[in-house]
């Protein structure tokens, strides 16, 4: 069953008390880090092949990916520019969390038709999202289950 972008706004409200519930379990349980990461895993890919990016696009629409000094070389030059440059055309610096780049315009500039026009290029943060696939959710992605 494939998801509308509307349909799992709408869903993600309707599980919030069982999404805490599981938060819960994930940092109280007896499991290892391992077997907690496998079975957030196995979640992450059961529910991810229900989605199709293309339909929906809401992490490119409202979230403002941070990029690297890798992500900005790779991206400036496939646009043809320096770095300064596409520092000043496409990005802002923010200082309120971490020092880093990030995408000043939502929607992302580079997202048209619901698609990534420099999906190849695409910054780092874009391609981990929605960061499930992370070894050590409960060590070192803790603030997940907070």
């Amino acid at each position: 069953m494939q998801f509308k972008c509307e349909d799992l706004e709408n869903l993600a409200k309707e599980k919030e008390d069982e999404n805490w519930e599981f938060r819960k379990f994930l940092k109280f349980c007896d499991m290892s880090d391992d077997e907690l990461d496998q079975l957030v895993f196995k979640i992450a890919n059961q529910v991810g092949s229900t989605i199709d990016c293309t339909i929906c696009g809401r992490c490119c629409r409202e979230l403002g990916p941070a990029l690297s000094q890798d992500d900005q070389k790779r991206l400036a030059a496939r646009l043809e520019l320096t770095v300064e440059q596409l520092r000043g055309k496409y990005l802002q610096y923010d200082d309120t969390d971490e020092l880093e780049w990030r995408m000043k315009a939502s929607p992302c500039p580079f997202h048209k038709d619901n698609k990534c026009t420099i999906y190849e290029d695409r910054p780092q943060n874009c391609r981990d999202y929605p960061y499930l696939h992370e070894s050590g959710l409960t060590n070192g992605g803790g603030e997940i289950l907070n």
